[in-house]
């Protein structure tokens, strides 16, 4: 049986560096995998498509500039080699959808511009539009929060009472 599982979207921003320290004190206390994803987008460049092979180069390129960030990530965090790593190519709530259907993720985990409902509505949110898309519950990290094992303040029983507790309500229960 695989143990529950928290997708964390990472994007090498610092509100991207709080939604890992979240989801990895999260998935420490709880004991559930912990599952890292860049989503890399393949740069449309006029006239990239009448050369042969350009696509796939680059496509090549983002997926191995998305290892690099992923490497960075976990020097960083100094993440254990249990944290799994994936790099994916598309738009960002696609594919983060698409890696929790396929992860069976009990929990996505993203961060946030913190830049407010009419401001993110022009400009666009990854962590406002995934909400309803995702096929799991979606925890935000705000930019500006504070987290760390000390500020965080739960034990690992309550932990997990809170994240029992807080699943079903995500999932619409």
């Amino acid at each position: 049986m695989i143990a529950p599982t928290i997708v964390c979207g990472v994007d090498g921003s610092p509100r991207a560096s709080r939604a890992v320290t979240f989801a990895r004190i999260l998935s420490d206390w709880l004991e559930w995998r912990l599952v890292l994803v860049h989503v890399a987008d393949v740069p449309l460049i006029p006239g990239a498509s009448a050369v042969p092979g350009a696509h796939d180069e680059l496509r090549e390129l983002g997926l191995a500039q998305g290892a690099e960030l992923l490497d960075a990530v976990f020097d960083a965090h100094d993440l254990p080699e249990s944290v799994e790593r994936r790099v994916e190519i598309g738009g960002p709530v696609d594919m983060l959808s698409a890696v929790c259907e396929e992860e069976a993720a009990d929990l996505l985990v993203v961060g946030s511009h913190g830049r407010g409902r009419i401001a993110s509505a022009l400009l666009g949110s990854v962590s406002m539009r995934v909400v309803p898309r995702a096929p799991c519950p979606v925890a935000i990290v705000h930019e500006g929060a504070s987290v760390s094992r000390e500020t965080f303040g739960l034990s690992p029983r309550r932990a997990s009472e809170v994240a029992t507790l807080a699943l079903p309500i995500g999932r619409g229960a």
